[in-house]
């Protein structure tokens, strides 16, 4: 990976379960071990992927959480739900899978 983006994560969304919240806090500490950046702003520079929980995937949002997914997709930032993130990530760099 040669750019920053390729090493950026946008976040998006506030887990509402423990599964969830589980599987976001794991995409969190990966990011932190590999050095990747998390945001949960979508930069100017672009990111590699965005991560949002289920409810703003079905659009149960927030004005601002609707805001950034906007921007994610007019961005054409890859966008995938907390519980794809682990295995995405992981294949990302040819990594086992991220434990959950």
């Amino acid at each position: 990976m040669s750019t920053t983006s390729e090493k950026r994560l946008v976040l998006v969304g506030t887990p509402s379960d423990a599964a969830a919240e589980a599987h976001w806090a794991e995409v969190q500490r990966w990011a932190a071990r590999h050095g990747w950046e998390i945001t949960c702003t979508v930069p100017e520079e672009g990111a590699w992927c965005a991560v949002a929980t289920e409810e703003v995937l079905d659009g149960t949002c927030t004005p601002e959480e609707a805001m950034a997914m906007h921007a994610i997709r007019g961005a054409g930032i890859r966008c995938v739900s907390v519980y794809e993130a682990p295995a995405l990530l992981a294949e990302a760099v040819s990594g086992p899978p991220i434990p959950v």
